[in-house]
């Protein structure tokens, strides 16, 4: 076994909460026979005990997430926010069909496992002829896009209202016209599912934009961000006229960046929910029934120090996944046990002793690419928490290496070994930060966070530099010059090898 409960212990992780008690260390009993008998028996029963102790993990899939969000394809799996779920559904029904809900939370609180798996599989459950039984108003919602804005949100919205066209001129179309005319998407709400697409008459398009504050940590042009916003809210506007529902989840302690845009202010104040820690009740249910589902089992007594331990752990379901999925990983046959939870650190440390296991197994080389990897993975906050920052796998390749690098370079074993681990997610050679309490919660990356805050922010500046240089077809005029060049040659010849 791996030695995480020292390593965590080293790093000052496994202080005792109130009230925990580890699981007793049971000895064999070394009692000789009775006279006249034979020891047979004892020899027996020490060695049940002993393939006990070492009994391996039976095979199965585990119902844990860890640091990922619960997809719709995984809402059979999410339990406890079914009375939050209802609430959300009505907000957006009744008594009529709303344009806008914003669904805000402090990081760590659920909202994209809310809006993903909880909402939007109850919008689809909606049928026609549901209002009589439900007392829901005749509504349904299709299509439904959900979107992250990413560095480009007018792009991302182009891309998912347009996937079923054929041709990428559809795409670039209607991106000009989101760009240049903020009913843009008004109107082509209006316009598709009003007058041309008859089997979608009486539907509304539902539109949720996670991760909302992407908006201001990725996207650096206010242009386009302005854009973006003046076209969510046209649309959503009361009297827009449009089939048309907006949906955002973002983190609260965005709120001031919200106050700048006062539509965007105003729709916040009118319409929101915020989203709050769940009950003991809601936690036991998101913990034993995605078990039972599969069949696993607790060791008695497991559940109930889970629940102790959480409620003092503050933005506390990723850090109650996490530590489920490495409890399930160390389980004994289909039990997960106390031995095992202890042993990923408890809630309080599962994160922190997972990513440092998997970093210390790293060759030296492979730690300074992981390093690199986890500071570019990271957006610094501007008077907020530090939070993930969606990359493309390119950038996190060393520079004139081709697309051989990406599938079997030093970096591309690096990002499979955080990629098993569940530390980060690559999806369409898109990288990022599985959830942003890993940035929170790891000594480590902390460390490296801290130690030089402006040549970090002064290396996210030169490369968002290089990104527009090469988008605007690498002009002249947009190369660096003056003080500025200066900077950022001081500062590359003393970071050469990042």
């Amino acid at each position: 076994k791996r030695p995480a409960l020292a390593r965590a212990r080293a790093l000052g992780l496994l202080a005792a909460p109130p009230g925990w008690m580890p699981p007793p260390a049971v000895a064999p009993a070394a009692t000789a026979p009775a006279p006249g008998r034979s020891d047979e028996p004892a020899q027996a029963a020490a060695a049940d005990e002993a393939a006990a102790d070492d009994e391996s993990p039976a095979p199965g899939v585990s119902p844990f997430q860890g640091l990922r969000y619960f997809a719709e394809a995984e809402a059979d799996l999410f339990f406890g926010r079914e009375d939050l779920t209802a609430r959300l559904v009505a907000r957006l029904t009744l008594p009529a069909p709303a344009a806008f809900l914003a669904v805000v939370g402090a990081s760590g609180s659920g909202k994209s496992s809310i809006v993903r798996a909880g909402l939007i599989p109850a919008l689809r459950r909606l049928a026609p002829d549901a209002p009589e039984r439900a007392g829901h108003p005749a509504v349904r919602f299709d299509p439904i896009h959900v979107i992250t804005p990413t560095g480009h949100p007018l792009e991302a919205l182009a891309a998912s209202l347009t996937r079923a066209a054929e041709s990428l001129s559809a795409t670039t179309a209607l991106l000009d016209a989101l760009a240049g005319d903020p009913r843009a998407l008004q109107l082509f709400a209006r316009q598709r599912y009003y007058a041309r697409d008859a089997a979608l008459a009486g539907s509304r398009l539902l539109l949720v934009v996670d991760q909302f504050e992407e908006l201001f940590t990725l996207c650096r042009a206010e242009a386009e961000r302005q854009a973006f916003i003046d076209n969510l809210l046209s649309a959503a506007a009361p009297g827009a006229d449009a089939p048309f529902t907006l949906v955002i989840a973002m983190r609260a302690d965005f709120y001031p960046h919200c106050a700048a845009y006062a539509g965007l202010r105003e729709a916040l104040a009118a319409q929101q929910a915020y989203i709050g820690p769940m009950s003991a009740g809601e936690l036991r249910q998101a913990v034993e029934r995605p078990a039972a589902l599969g069949g696993w089992e607790f060791e008695p007594g497991l559940v109930d120090q889970i629940l102790r331990d959480v409620s003092d752990a503050p933005g506390a379901l990723p850090l109650l996944s996490h530590a489920l999925l490495e409890t399930w990983r160390n389980r004994r046959g289909r039990t997960l046990t106390l031995h095992s939870y202890a042993e990923a650190g408890r809630v309080q440390a599962a994160i922190a002793t997972t990513a440092e296991d998997v970093f210390q197994a790293l060759s030296p080389q492979a730690q300074t690419i992981a390093r690199g990897v986890f500071l570019r993975l990271t957006a610094l906050g501007e008077g907020t928490q530090d939070t993930r920052r969606r990359v493309a796998l390119s950038e996190l390749l060393p520079a004139g290496m081709g697309a051989d690098a990406a599938i079997s370079g030093p970096t591309a074993s690096v990002l499979k070994t955080l990629s098993d681990a569940r530390l980060i997610t690559l999806d369409d050679d898109v990288v990022e930060v599985a959830h942003e309490a890993l940035i929170r919660e790891w000594p480590t990356l902390r460390g490296w966070l801290s130690e030089n805050r402006e040549a970090l922010r002064l290396h996210r500046r030169l490369t968002e530099a290089a990104q527009a240089w090469d988008e605007m077809e690498r002009d002249p005029s947009e190369l660096y010059r003056g003080l500025r060049l200066v900077q950022t040659l001081e500062w590359s010849h003393e970071h050469a090898a990042d």
